[in-house]
């Protein structure tokens, strides 16, 4: 992926951006996290403040389709995963042009304390 961000060299600093994210996140230090983490990362990311899925793929390394999956809820081998939005941690709060901004919840607060 270095070799070919090397060869394009983009220009346009919002797509120059997103290219670095995903070579930065190929190239993290671990490579999967462990069952329930990634709830806790994004949990702990809105604590600072609303964000969008991109706003928090950004600061905790992980993809954004990932940090959607987890938000929205998913379908693996036939079972479902409710996502943080439905369990009541989080809520979306406004459209914006960029996506959906989300904000953590008290019930979301109370199961930061409780880890």
């Amino acid at each position: 992926m270095t070799t070919y961000k090397g060869l394009i060299g983009f220009s346009h600093p919002q797509k120059l951006e997103k290219l670095n994210l995903a070579v930065n996140i190929q190239n993290r230090s671990w490579l999967k996290l462990k069952t329930g983490e990634s709830k806790f990362l994004i949990l702990n990311s809105l604590l600072r403040g609303p964000k969008t899925s991109y706003e928090i793929s950004k600061e905790i390394m992980i993809t954004q389709r990932t940090i959607n999956k987890y938000l929205n809820g998913f379908k693996d081998k036939s079972k479902y995963y409710p996502g943080l939005i439905e369990e009541g941690l989080v809520k979306p709060i406004k459209k914006i042009k960029k996506g959906v901004l989300v904000s953590i919840t008290e019930k979301g607060k109370e199961v930061l304390l409780m880890s």
